[in-house]
């Protein structure tokens, strides 16, 4: 089934914007129609006018905690997929379906082997994923932190969100189903 796409803003990367940021969504509270002169276009825009972390999807906000690693860049109308497996701490069984979209990975392991944030990132950029949002496995926001300095190598962004979070997703469908 198809889900509505969301869009990952970042205060850091609005920041290197003059802090007027585009984004696809429309009725938001936090959202103001504008025109931006700068861009040469007439007629209205939409900027974000709170320079927040959130993930919107529709009238859907989530907040979220950025990564030590990983880039800061925005992520416009994309389609969010739970990687598979969902801890992301094996081969990805669909690699071909995360091309492209958000990678919704959960934090711990299926084996109850260690696997760190970084591998779970870098398996699901491998993939072709433009970002991965982590799931926490407690109702608590999550920074997806590495330790272990091995995080250089991921050029998408990485966030962490509760894990209430996940049934607000997907109660308002914004995570694809199937793989």
């Amino acid at each position: 089934a198809s889900a509505v796409p969301a869009t990952v803003r970042s205060r850091r990367s609005c920041a290197r914007r003059a802090a007027l940021c585009s984004v696809t969504a429309t009725g938001l509270n936090s959202l103001e129609q504008s025109e931006d002169p700068s861009e040469g276009r007439l007629g209205p825009q939409v900027y974000v006018t709170h320079m927040e972390d959130a993930l919107w999807c529709g009238e859907t906000r989530v907040d979220f905690l950025r990564a030590a690693f990983g880039t800061h860049d925005d992520v416009m109308a994309t389609p969010i997929l739970r990687a598979e497996p969902f801890q992301a701490d094996a081969p990805l069984r669909n690699c071909e379906a995360l091309r492209g979209k958000i990678a919704l990975v959960q934090r711990g392991s299926s084996s109850g082997a260690a696997c760190s944030f970084v591998e779970k990132a870098l398996r699901v950029q491998g993939a072709g994923a433009v970002a991965m949002v982590l799931v926490n496995t407690e109702d608590s926001m999550i920074s997806p932190g590495d330790s272990a300095r091995e995080g250089a190598a991921v050029t998408i962004p990485v966030v962490g969100i509760r894990s209430s979070n996940l049934s607000m997703l997907s109660s308002a469908e914004c995570v694809e189903e199937g793989s």
